[in-house]
């Protein structure tokens, strides 16, 4: 039984894990090949083990959100991006302005007009997901975040 003043719908959740590496492992054998290559001529350059080692870290640092699992949770007070369960991206739902579609993904944005803002590429989280989650993710945001908070 529903109690007075509780809104199911906003106080359910959804959460899924998006692999990378699932969807594109030739670009995974390039980085890697890449970065085992900027190693090799940062040792052969400098003549240090070390620089290999900081070059190979920075690199993996990088592409890091490219390769390793991310868990999406959206629920009534935003979105938050965790990386190895460790929260990486979070983004309350007030500070969401505009929902729309970059590429495969569906970004979130705190600008409200974000093709005249060229701060958007660093602001903005990108959802990313599978075409079986598709379907579930549309369906939470149109009847949960439609609704005015």
């Amino acid at each position: 039984m529903q109690e007075p003043g509780v809104d199911l719908a906003a106080s359910r959740s959804i959460s899924w894990t998006y692999s990378p590496i699932d969807y594109s492992s030739s670009k995974l054998y390039i980085s890697f090949c890449l970065i085992g290559a900027s190693s090799f001529a940062a040792s052969i350059l400098f003549h240090c083990v070390a620089a290999a080692v900081i070059v190979s870290a920075v690199l993996l640092f990088s592409i890091a959100d490219s390769i390793l699992p991310m868990t999406y949770s959206l629920d009534s007070d935003g979105v938050t991006v965790k990386v190895m369960n460790i929260e990486y991206l979070h983004m309350p739902r007030s500070a969401v302005k505009k929902v729309y579609w970059s590429g495969r993904t569906l970004k979130l944005t705190p600008y409200a007009s974000p093709e005249k803002n060229p701060m958007e590429n660093f602001r903005g989280i990108p959802l990313k997901f599978t075409v079986e989650q598709t379907d579930e993710v549309l369906d939470y945001l149109s009847s949960v975040w439609a609704k005015t908070p």
